[in-house]
């Protein structure tokens, strides 16, 4: 850190160390329609619905103006159209990203059931790795194993 910052950020580091965090107040959800319960993925389509028909009637406002113009006035009359096209791109735009994230959110498993098949196959696995290791499970797999064989040969020797 050269001289000048140190010589300017030291009135300033005094003043750091005393404040407190500030809490910020964040804005309250602008589509106050949308019921609480679908403030999340779930309220996707109902917000992509309503932007439409904003986007639509945002687009049907303009008629045009009539009448002389001096130049300065068709300055502001280009610039409004500009800013009406850059609007209606920033709506699309939107548009597209709600319907890119509904599509994700649709086509993935979601995480509890995710979490509940690993659950469900690492129990399976341990239980597995329980009953392969048991020595009663060795000697029922050994007796199994042999019997049909036990079972020819006394059938054979005992039935001539």
């Amino acid at each position: 850190m050269d001289i000048l910052t140190q010589q300017y950020l030291t009135p300033f580091a005094e003043e750091s160390e005393d404040t407190q965090p500030q809490k910020a107040n964040a804005a309250e959800f602008p589509l106050w329609w949308l019921p609480e319960s679908k403030r999340n993925f779930d309220g996707l389509p109902d917000i992509l619905a309503h932007l439409e028909n904003k986007m639509a009637t945002f687009q049907q406002v303009r008629a045009g103006f009539v009448g002389v113009a001096t130049p300065m006035e068709k300055q502001m009359i280009e610039r409004i159209g500009q800013m009406e096209q850059t609007v209606a791109h920033q709506g699309d735009v939107l548009q597209c990203v709600i319907q890119i994230v509904k599509a994700e959110r649709e086509g993935h498993i979601s995480q509890k059931i995710k979490r509940a098949l690993l659950k469900t196959w690492n129990t399976t696995k341990r239980g597995w790795d329980w009953l392969s290791h048991h020595p009663l499970y060795a000697l029922i797999a050994g007796v199994l194993t042999f019997w049909p064989i036990a079972n020819f040969l006394l059938t054979k020797v005992f039935h001539k």
